[in-house]
């Protein structure tokens, strides 16, 4: 009766008869994968810089009119992020396979799994960087010490809205930097909340009558109206945010799986060239 064929059987290293050929080091080279995540990190910083000289990353949320509200995340600049994904998690997983240290006596399929998960995990590593980096940049903006954190209501995303609450057909209303505040402070709430409460509605249909010269049935129609307007921007808004969610979301997991790949490749030309002396079909 023939015998099945046994699969994965190492690889026998000429002079290592008799030998134990299992490592007794982990499977993991950090060297490679660390040096791979630095060039994942510099690609993207390299193809960015690129992406926004030539306008695909210029993302600007907050327009001169409500309707600019999230539309200027085009659909160029979502092909951009996914462009710089794929071609730096490319490089990098690729690299990550080439400067692997080529394993003895390790079947061939387990050197391909071990490429595949460096290249993998030195995706992994470039994400973490920059998720840290990125959570690092909006703390210190935030910090009121470093003068990023101090609010300017004269530059806030409802300015838009505290101006259209305010304007007159004759001039301008004075306003005061606690009158400009109270109102983005009221327009902010009702964005939090859905609507205004009776109270604060009233206080804002107050003040917007004693700086505009409309009346007061007048100044409570003009703040619904720009209440409406506010609530269908932030909608737009929302609508835009979730659809840039789910861009990256597939480019960060197509990403992923080229890293996979890119070290596999990387490895294989690894060991052709430590075999043949040169790279081989």
């Amino acid at each position: 009766m023939p015998q099945a064929p046994v699969y994965n059987q190492p690889q026998t290293i000429p002079g290592s008869e008799g030998r134990h050929n299992e490592s007794c080091h982990s499977g993991v080279m950090w060297g490679a994968i660390i040096g791979g995540a630095l060039a994942t990190a510099v690609i993207v910083v390299l193809l960015f810089s690129l992406a926004s000289a030539l306008g695909f990353a210029a993302v600007s949320p907050w327009g001169n009119t409500p309707p600019a509200i999230g539309k200027s995340f085009a659909i160029s600049g979502a092909l951009a992020l996914i462009v710089i994904q794929w071609v730096s998690a490319g490089f990098g997983g690729y690299l990550t396979g080439r400067l692997r240290t080529q394993y003895v006596g390790a079947h061939t399929h387990e050197v391909f799994f071990r490429d595949t998960v460096h290249g993998f995990l030195s995706w992994a590593l470039a994400t973490v960087l920059g998720a840290l980096l990125l959570t690092s940049a909006v703390l210190h903006m935030h910090n009121p010490q470093s003068g990023f954190g101090k609010r300017d209501y004269a530059h806030t995303p409802a300015m838009h809205f505290v101006d259209r609450l305010f304007a007159t057909p004759k001039h301008d209303a004075v306003l005061s930097d606690q009158d400009r505040a109270e109102a983005t402070n009221a327009l902010d709430m009702a964005a939090v909340n859905g609507s205004l409460s009776p109270e604060d509605k009233n206080e804002l249909v107050q003040l917007v009558a004693a700086r505009t010269d409309l009346s007061v049935p007048d100044s409570e129609h003009r703040v619904e109206e720009v209440l409406t307007q506010e609530k269908t921007a932030i909608d737009g808004m929302r609508k835009y945010a979730a659809a840039a969610s789910l861009f990256l979301f597939f480019s960060m997991m197509i990403g992923a799986f080229i890293a996979s790949v890119a070290g596999a490749l990387g490895g294989q030309h690894r060991d052709l060239h430590y075999t043949t002396g040169r790279l081989t079909e």
